[in-house]
């Protein structure tokens, strides 16, 4: 699958080009290679998709994801067989995950793997390995949508990966963009409202409101049955208009430390702030989950 690995001289170029540690830049390129892993042992596929961050930068987001990739898995989770999928041995790169049995629960309908580690000798300026780890999220709370197949896209020249025509399923954007908005308003971390904006500006005009509102209601409907306690002032859209036009003054329940998780913000390219991304979420988001359809 990997044609071609940059070395540790490209890893700290990329790092420097962006404004980027050497460390988060190494993990990057090694979850993007076990995607590639995943994508080969057939682990993805129509019923199990890649969603968040990483799902957004195959559509051109420039938001950089450090530490975690987002999944949603259609149907039952078979830890020990995501466990074997997960690991790859490579002469430039080890990737070894824990078993499953040490996995954690966040919450319900939601496992994070981790630790995977990895041992990285692409990067490498000295011969011995550097070592880290990251995190495989497993959501099975819902995925309404067909996939869609985009190509495995990323900002690393001397990345090679082949077939060059490879593509990735991820989460039909109107579904992401419901799950961003119900994210928001539980969690109130900011990622999730960066994201938001961002799908509003690059594919707001394709959004249908009748399928944004009934993906939106399907998602405040889990949260209710997950969290009925957190969820009962988030039970309607209705009750969305406060934390998305007025996101400074709005904290989550999920949220009881109040921290929105601005310091782990990273963009690789143009960054969006957050002016901007109100002015959006009011401009592209607000007026498809509110207007009032006359049809019927």
């Amino acid at each position: 699958m990997i044609a071609h690995w940059p070395s540790g001289y490209d890893v700290e170029r990329y790092a420097e080009e962006h404004g980027l540690d050497f460390e988060d830049v190494t993990r990057d390129i090694v979850r993007i290679a076990t995607i590639a892993h995943l994508l080969d042992t057939g682990a993805l596929d129509e019923d199990f998709v890649l969603t968040g961050g990483m799902a957004l930068r195959l559509r051109g987001s420039n938001r950089f994801t450090i530490k975690d990739t987002d999944s949603s898995l259609r149907g039952r989770l078979d830890e020990l067989e995501l466990t074997g999928k997960l690991r790859l041995e490579t002469d430039q790169l080890q990737v070894y995950p824990d078993p499953g049995t040490n996995w954690g629960r966040k919450t319900p309908k939601l496992v994070d793997v981790k630790p995977i580690n990895y041992e990285a000798y692409f990067a490498s300026v000295t011969g011995d390995p550097i070592e880290g780890q990251f995190s495989f999220t497993v959501s099975q709370r819902g995925l309404f949508e067909p996939a869609e197949w985009l190509a495995l896209r990323h900002p690393y020249p001397e990345l090679v990966i082949e077939p060059r025509s490879l593509k990735v399923p991820v989460m039909d954007i109107a579904e992401q963009a419901a799950e961003k908005v119900v994210g928001w308003a539980a969690g109130s971390l900011i990622k999730h409202y960066l994201d938001l904006a961002w799908i509003g500006r690059e594919f707001g005009e394709t959004l249908t409101a009748e399928d944004f509102q009934r993906l939106v209601q399907r998602k405040l409907d889990i949260g209710f049955e997950t969290f009925p306690g957190a969820y009962k002032d988030l039970h309607e859209i209705k009750d969305l208009l406060i934390p998305l036009h007025r996101p400074r003054e709005w904290q989550g329940p999920l949220n009881k430390a109040g921290d929105n998780g601005a310091s782990l913000i990273r963009f690789m390219g143009p960054k969006l702030g957050f002016d901007e991304a109100v002015s959006l979420v009011r401009e592209h988001i607000i007026p498809k989950l509110f207007v009032i359809n006359t049809d019927h």
